[in-house]
């Protein structure tokens, strides 16, 4: 979910990895001062005045990874082959789920609420990342997410495979005029949106405009593109939000969809440099592991507490980043050349002899 990090684009992006990072927080403190307290799923109800106020806009978060996926992968996709792309979304995400995953798991099954046990066949299923497809429930509700995220990343490998990444503006044209017109149809018949033409998929559609301006430059039809897709990004925002506000939730409408669009102004102010920023590249790494740990097992320790829920959630979303981070530097960091070892093996090479593709030769 723009889990890549700046390496892949430019080391001109801090701000990125920052981006990235704030998203995350936001996310988590949607859930322990606004979603938990709201829905029972933290112990107590708990009134956190402002701050809880501010939170309820944080779900906004899974918004911003969008935006920065769509950016940030169509910028690296671009000049690489099918197998290669292939294996650096493996490697950046497979393994780092399956660890959270799996102590998510456990969390649940020894101090989780009853009658949400996860059993054998519950947790291979939701080995795959997309357990719903497969009939199962997830052990998280983040992971829905994560579904729509490999549903771009396909999209993406499909082009590559095809040999069509030098039409990347015809087929961004073609999929963000598609974006207008189905929306424009779920407006007069109410249709359910095909697979890439959802809500969700107009901000993948301006991240991408954004990564083809950062490259070639502006000129009209990227232009055009820009203002369609972040308009389309910025009206699911709002419908959205108004279904929220009709559930009772207190968030207006227009604020959410003004939120969605200033996330689009630091693409615009730092698209060629951006300013250096300190400790950009841990900010970045810990993002994911903290997207996928915070949730369950922080409901789990903010129900085991019986602080005042003002110092409960602060110290939990702490212990929350500590554990990402631990995750980055005991699992992630230590085992990435091996993990690249074995996606190249398990996923790469079949991809090459299914495409056959010749593996590039080592200059010397």
């Amino acid at each position: 979910m723009g889990f890549e990090g700046t390496s892949a684009v430019s080391k001109k992006l801090d701000w990125l990895d920052y981006t990235r990072f704030v998203a995350a927080v936001a996310v988590m403190l949607f859930h322990y001062l606004a979603n938990g307290p709201r829905n029972g799923k933290t112990g107590e109800t708990a009134d956190f005045g402002w701050a809880g106020a501010v939170a309820e806009y944080g779900y906004l978060g899974v918004d911003v990874f969008f935006i920065v996926s769509g950016f940030v992968i169509l910028f690296s996709a671009i000049g690489r082959r099918a197998d290669e792309f292939a294996v650096s979304r493996a490697v950046r995400l497979w393994a780092t789920f399956a660890v959270c995953m799996t102590l998510t798991a456990l969390a649940k099954n020894l101090w989780g609420l009853p009658g949400d046990h996860v059993g054998l066949l519950r947790y291979l299923a939701n080995l795959s990342m997309v357990p719903e497809w497969l009939g199962q429930r997830p052990v998280d509700g983040i992971y829905w997410s994560l579904a729509v995220e490999l549903v771009f990343y396909g999209a993406v490998f499909i082009i590559l495979a095809l040999g069509q990444m030098h039409r990347v503006r015809g087929i961004l044209a073609a999929w963000v005029a598609l974006l207008l017109l189905v929306r424009i149809a779920q407006g007069l018949w109410s249709l359910p949106p095909p697979p890439l033409f959802g809500h969700y998929f107009d901000l993948f559609a301006a991240g991408c405009t954004l990564a083809l301006i950062r490259r070639t430059g502006w000129d009209p039809l990227l232009a055009t593109l820009l203002i369609v897709s972040s308009g389309l990004a910025a009206h699911g925002a709002f419908l959205r939000a108004a279904i929220h506000a009709g559930e009772g939730r207190p968030i207006v409408p227009l604020v959410a969809a003004a939120i969605v669009l200033v996330t689009l102004l630091p693409f615009l102010l730092f698209m060629k440099r951006g300013p250096s920023l300190p400790a950009a590249r841990d900010a970045g790494r810990i993002t994911y592991p903290l997207y996928l740990l915070h949730a369950h097992i922080g409901y789990i320790v903010l129900r085991q507490l019986h602080w005042p829920p003002q110092l409960e959630a602060p110290l939990v979303a702490g212990l929350a980043i500590l554990a990402a981070w631990l995750v980055y530097r005991l699992f992630e960091e230590p085992t990435e050349a091996f993990r690249r070892k074995a996606a190249d093996l398990l996923i790469g090479w079949p991809v090459r002899k299914l495409l056959r593709i010749k593996p590039a030769r080592p200059e010397g």
